[in-house]
Formats: structure tokens, sequence, C-alpha cells
């Protein structure tokens, strides 16, 4: 069997231990997301233990809801809840807990939510949050998301959007996301943890 020893052909293997231990490199994945974020402003009037729980829900076990009392343009007191993903790997789960309903739907319309700093950006319906159905909404109460895409050069935005919404439908049919939802085992479970 002919091999190759620094450019010429030999007719065994090299044998050297530096050749033979060398780590295997592996390759990552690309993936085609930056991160995710999601932001809502609650009210005074609004249940905050609700649109936390339906928050922390909708985020999963690696996500987590940051609030900060703030007052509005007008001086009544409002609260911020955020929830940030910085990592490809939580943030891509994360989409995909919006369930395959919502990212088809996402996805028909993609082409029209990103901006110049490649963002992708939308709003869920909050009334429909806090019953536990992960839909879009325009009007009312709403939750602002958005993610950013990885584009490498060459690459249209359009097409990286429509890969990241295929794959996450394709992870929430697999996994049965969204999950079930009950507030009150949200709302007993911080309870306990506070």
């Amino acid at each position: 069997m002919l091999s190759f020893r620094r450019g010429a052909p030999a007719r065994n293997r090299p044998t050297s231990l530096g050749y033979m231990n060398r780590p295997v490199s592996i390759t990552p994945r690309y993936v085609p997301i930056h991160g995710l974020r999601y932001d809502v402003h609650v009210t005074a009037i609004d249940d905050l233990g609700l649109v936390h729980s339906a928050l922390e829900w909708l985020a999963g076990p690696e996500g987590d809801v940051v609030s900060t009392n703030d007052s509005a343009h007008h001086g009544g007191r409002q609260t911020r809840m955020r929830v940030v993903f910085d990592r490809p790997g939580p943030a891509r789960r994360a989409l995909a807990r919006l369930g395959p309903t919502l990212l088809e739907d996402l996805g028909r319309d993609a082409h029209n939510r990103i901006d110049g700093e490649k963002r992708v950006h939308f709003r869920l319906d909050l009334a429909k949050l806090v019953c536990g159905q992960v839909a879009l909404g325009a009007k009312g109460p709403v939750v602002k998301a958005r993610f950013k895409l990885r584009v490498q050069p060459g690459e249209e935005p359009e097409a990286v959007a429509d890969r990241l919404i295929f794959d996450a439908v394709d992870r929430a049919e697999r996994s049965q996301w969204p999950p079930p939802f009950d507030s009150a085992t949200h709302e007993g479970n911080r309870a306990i943890s506070d």
C-alpha cells in the first residue's frame, strides 16, 4: 500500500507517535443565529406574575426572565421583562419552542421582517401567550421578539433566515413544541424558588 510521507510516496504507513496521536479536528456545525431576545412592557394594572410565568414557559429551562421597574413617558409605573439568549445553541432551541405553526407563519414573510443589521423582528400576542398559545400579534399588548442572523460572505440574509426557520420547524415537530402551558404550575414553581 502506498502512502505519502513529506510529499513523497512511501511503502509503509508512518508510525511516528506524533502523527498517530494527533487529535482529530472536528469542524463545528454552522449555526445561522447569533441570539434571540424577547421584550415586554407590563403596566401596573397587568398581572405581573402571569406575564412572568408565560415568559418562563416560552423561554424554557435555558432562559432567565429579567424584570426591571421603570416609569413610562407620562409617569405611570411599568415593568420591563426581558429574556435574552446570547449563545447560538440556546437561541436555536428557544426559537424552536415557538412551535411549527408560528414558525411557518413567520417563514412566509421573513423576508419582510429583516432589517439592515440582519435581524428578524416579530411580535407575539401577549393575551394569547398568557393563555398558553403562541401566535403572531400586531395590535394590543405584544411581546417584541427579534433574532440576529449569522450571515456568511456571499450569503443572502433571506436564504439564511429560511434555512434557520426550516430547521426550527423540524426541531419543533420532533420535540412536540410548544409544550403544554399551565399558569398555576409555573406560578407555583416560581413561588417555591423565591
